[in-house]
């Protein structure tokens, strides 16, 4: 298990952006679209391969038939009538022993499974959490026992069927103009991984969320591989020695500028021989923040 460093989560937050003022005719997208942006490196390979499960589950080094995978967790857990349509829920089979600290969830399983059948829909959330918690168990996370607000990392779910998933993701709570402002990484079948979405895909399904306290190993090397970027143009850094000289980054919003349009912005403070660097103004709408070099 691994936590992102301090520069990982300055990255990955030079990307979110609420109020945008970069030029209509930017290269690429902006900021905090539903999309995000494409993870450098996850084009191909098993990350690129494989379903939304094996990113939030292993951060992409997941097999189908792995006993942590998602099909093979609600296939050993749920007694299913697949013979008829829709399936039928027929009980919660007795493979309690295959998930180490997970009874607790599975008393909640079988509590609540005949009432989340009758349509129920505060016992289909019961049964959904508890689902996640012992999938996410059952691949090494801890999760969480804070509110979900107070969690750095979070593991999403989006399913319109209780006994089932459809889609997952993870998220990861970001510094943002003094605020907390939580960012979705996210992936389906043969596509990247998409880091910096505003919100989970399938936003027509229900949200079922759990906190975790770490991340995988997996995942952190993956969004490792994201640079900064430059809030007007996109431009990332170039160059094996000290790329990012003379770029500047936002100490409120975590805005980076590359060295065309660092200059562009404000002095407030002006070199000498004390202080070798500018301090200046960032210029994103709203925002209040100065830069300083990188």
């Amino acid at each position: 298990m691994a936590n992102l460093s301090q520069d990982q989560r300055l990255r990955l937050a030079s990307y979110i952006n609420l109020m945008d003022a970069r030029p209509v005719a930017a290269p690429l997208g902006t900021p905090r679209q539903r999309s995000g942006f494409p993870v450098p490196g996850t084009g191909a390979g098993n990350v690129y391969d494989n379903a939304c499960w094996n990113w939030a589950l292993t951060g992409g080094t997941g097999r189908i038939r792995d006993p942590g995978s998602a099909v093979s967790v609600w296939e050993d857990i749920i007694a299913m009538n697949i013979l008829v349509e829709p399936p039928v829920v027929a009980g919660i089979n007795n493979v309690d022993a295959n998930y180490p600290g997970s009874g607790a969830d599975f008393t909640l399983l079988r509590n609540n499974w005949v009432a989340a059948a009758g349509g129920n829909v505060a016992a289909q959330d019961t049964f959904k959490e508890a689902m996640l918690r012992i999938a996410a168990r059952k691949n090494g996370m801890t999760v969480s026992v804070l509110p979900i607000a107070a969690c750095t990392y979070t593991l999403h779910m989006k399913t319109a069927q209780w006994y089932s998933w459809h889609h997952m993701g993870i998220g990861i709570n970001l510094s943002y103009r003094g605020a907390m402002r939580r960012t979705i990484v996210q992936t389906v079948p043969q596509t990247h991984v998409w880091h910096g979405c505003s919100v989970m895909w399938d936003e027509g399904q229900p949200d079922t969320v759990i906190g975790v306290s770490e991340l995988k190993r997996a995942h952190v090397d993956v969004l490792d591989e994201v640079t900064v970027t430059c809030c007007i143009c996109n431009a990332v850094p170039l160059g094996l020695l000290r790329p990012t000289k003379g770029w500047h980054r936002c100490g409120h919003c975590s805005a980076v500028y590359c060295r065309v349009h660092k200059a562009a912005l404000n002095i407030v403070t002006a070199k000498t021989t004390f202080n070798p660097h500018t301090v200046r103004t960032c210029s994103r709408l709203g925002c209040v923040g100065q830069t300083r070099q990188i």
